[in-house]
């Protein structure tokens, strides 16, 4: 079976790769024929991720996959695969590889002290991302992060948001789920718009969920990568934020 890909074209030729059957499996370069080309090794890399979590997947087997849609990467956009009815099953499945990348965030922050967390490196060492115009601290990057999934991505499920919800990040994993459990089938299978900085906003149940995985994973590597650098050493400059 081929796996459905769906290509975001952002305005600069660079672009995005997302896998249907994958959720919060992206690849990201500077072109369409670049993007197509990593895409496989991401593949690779996101089944060696699951399989190390006990999934019942093979790293190693071949990927055969079909583009099925095209757009441009504008705003809170939605491809058509998103607007498909997320089933019961599949919302476990998506919650349980959110898990995964809540656990490994845990284990990445376990034990860092304060000067570790509070490091803010030089601004040479990043291209600042445009509409959040900071160089973070690891403790910055994980009040965005906790802030993000439960006042944005989980609270799109809804016709009107409500108080924001406060949440210790070491409990988000567990909020965000009875809260995505508690939905019905109704929230599960449609699109819900609203406008934000970003202009109009386009969410379901199965965007949620692959934004919240790879929002997770993003910003554990992006630790993981600010933690090498104390090795390593701070590099001058960085390719622009993909986040």
């Amino acid at each position: 079976m081929k796996s459905r890909v769906a290509i975001a074209k952002r305005p600069d030729g660079s672009a995005d790769a997302w896998v249907a059957d994958l959720p919060g499996c992206r690849a990201v370069a500077g072109s369409l024929p670049a993007v197509l080309e990593l895409l496989p090794v991401v593949v690779g890399d996101h089944l060696a991720w699951l399989a190390g979590h006990g999934e019942a997947v093979d790293p190693a087997a071949p990927m055969d996959y079909e583009v099925v849609e095209e757009t441009e990467a504008r705003g809170e956009y939605v491809f058509d695969f998103d607007r498909e009815a997320l089933s019961r099953d599949e919302l476990e499945t998506a919650i349980r590889h959110a898990g995964f990348a809540h656990s490994d965030l845990m284990v990445v922050l376990k034990g860092l002290p304060d000067v570790v967390l509070d490091w803010v490196p030089p601004a040479s060492s990043v291209k600042i991302d445009q509409i959040f115009p900071d160089v973070r601290s690891i403790r910055m990057m994980l009040e965005h992060l906790t802030t993000a999934e439960a006042n944005y991505f989980v609270a799109s499920l809804a016709e009107e948001r409500g108080e924001p919800v406060s949440v210790a990040l070491g409990d988000l994993h567990a909020s965000s789920s009875a809260r995505l459990r508690a939905l019905d089938d109704g929230a599960l299978s449609r699109v819900f718009t609203s406008m934000g900085r970003r202009g109009e906003m386009h969410w379901s149940a199965r965007k949620v969920m692959r934004r919240m995985i790879i929002h997770l994973r993003f910003h554990t590597r992006e630790i993981e990568q600010r933690r090498s650098w104390l090795t390593l050493g701070v590099p001058e400059m960085l390719p622009e934020n993909r986040e």
